[in-house]
C-alpha cells in the first residue's frame, strides 16, 4: 500500500482515528448512518429493575449517540438497576444503568474467609448493599468488628487477607 500522497494519508489518518474510538467503547458512524437502540416503552423510576418488556427499539442519529453514550442492545441493560428516572423514547445511557445488589444493607449475609483449605464462614450484616464485584462493608456478629469484603456472584461476601 502506498500512503505517499496527501488524499491517502488522510483517508489512513481517518481510518486509525474511527479504529481508536471503536476501541475506546465510542460509538463510530460513517456518513448518515444512524443506530438503533434500546428505549424505556413507559417511565422507569430510579431503582427499578430494567425488563426486557419495559424496552422498545428507536432509531438515534449519530449526535445523540454521542451526546449520551447510549447502551446498543437489550442485553446490556436487560436485568440492571435505573440509576435516575428513563424517559420513554430516549436512549438510555450506559452510566443510567447499575448492576442489582445481591447483597442488602441490614439483611443478614455470609462472609467466607478462605486460605488454601481453611474456610471460615460467619453471619455478619451489612453495613451497605452491594453488587456483584462491589467491596462492601459489613459487621461481625459475633465481635462487632467492622469489615470490607467483595461480594461474589453466590451472594456471599468474601473477605479478603490484608
Amino acid at each position: 500500500m502506498n500512503l505517499t500522497g496527501s488524499k491517502h494519508l488522510t483517508a489512513w489518518g481517518a481510518l486509525l482515528a474511527a479504529a481508536a474510538l471503536h476501541l475506546s467503547g465510542t460509538v463510530v458512524f460513517a456518513g448518515n448512518e444512524k443506530l438503533t437502540v434500546p428505549v424505556p416503552r413507559a417511565i422507569i423510576y430510579s431503582g427499578d429493575t430494567i425488563k426486557s418488556g419495559d424496552l422498545v427499539e428507536a432509531t438515534i442519529t449519530p449526535s445523540q449517540a454521542a451526546s449520551t453514550n447510549p447502551a446498543t442492545s437489550r442485553e446490556e441493560i436487560v436485568g440492571r438497576v435505573a440509576r435516575r428516572t428513563l424517559l420513554p423514547g430516549q436512549p438510555i445511557p450506559f452510566s443510567a444503568t447499575k448492576l442489582a445488589s445481591i447483597i442488602r444493607h441490614g439483611q443478614p449475609a455470609t462472609a467466607v474467609y478462605q486460605m488454601g483449605a481453611l474456610t471460615i464462614s460467619a453471619t455478619v450484616m451489612p453495613l451497605q448493599s452491594g453488587a456483584v464485584g462491589e467491596t462492601v462493608s459489613f459487621q461481625s456478629a459475633e465481635s462487632g468488628a467492622v469489615l470490607r469484603g467483595v461480594v461474589a456472584s453466590d451472594g456471599t461476601i468474601e473477605v479478603r487477607a490484608p
